[in-house]
């Protein structure tokens, strides 16, 4: 069997990126297992996920994962429930407020967020693309598993602007005072035969213009 690294992929080229970046460290499918995304049931049968798919719109994507899933019942937040967001770095460096250094939370002050705007646009500057990673280690004695939390990963949108939890808000979890992970950057080069197509619009006399996924 090949290497992950040398297999053909299909789907979007930043997370196939992801995947065999990670792969090797961690072996993906056990890391699943252990901290699977948190589900819960809607009436008898329905069960959801709680997570927001990514999409042009929103640039970004968030998963609850359980840290301690046989824990149904955890003491502190290392066997309880994290909020994971990953995405462009405009959309997730404005909802951290700490940062992660040597493993310690420390305040995402200006001069870290200096320091990784920089790491930002230097990254950009050279053709990569960059992602954004945040956590949120949710409190155990609110986000409970049993009973499991709803969270309204549905209708999340008419509260997204609330930064603070709010009780009469049902299912509401916190999107802002995030802990910055860090940035990964991706070497996204232009598919085989681009240059020489473009060259032959030019030749052509046709103007060509690149629209992306921002």
């Amino acid at each position: 069997m090949q290497p992950i690294q040398s297999r053909r992929t299909e789907g979007d080229a930043s997370e196939a990126g992801l995947i065999k970046f990670v792969e090797p460290i961690l072996g993906l499918e056990n890391y699943r297992k252990k901290y699977p995304t948190f589900r819960y049931k809607v009436g008898e049968d329905k069960e959801v996920e709680a997570l927001i798919p990514f999409s042009s719109e929103i640039k970004f994507n968030m998963f609850v994962r359980d840290m301690k899933h046989n824990e149904l019942n955890p003491k502190n937040s290392n066997e309880g429930l994290w909020l994971i967001m990953k995405g462009a770095p405009e959309r997730i460096l404005n909802r951290c407020t700490k940062i992660l250094v040597n493993g310690e939370a420390k305040p995402f002050d200006e001069t870290a967020r200096k320091e990784v705007n920089e790491a930002n646009d230097q990254l950009g500057r050279l053709g990569e693309r960059v992602l954004a990673f945040a956590r949120y280690e949710l409190e155990p004695e609110i986000y409970t598993k049993n009973p499991s939390y709803k969270f309204d990963v549905k209708g999340w949108k008419t509260w997204k602007d609330v930064q603070e939890r709010d009780p009469s808000i049902h299912g509401w979890f916190p999107m802002y005072n995030l802990t910055l992970i860090g940035l990964v950057s991706l070497n996204d080069p232009p598919r085989v035969g681009v240059d020489l197509a473009v060259e032959k619009c030019r030749h052509a006399g046709i103007k060509v213009i690149m629209v992306t996924g921002d």
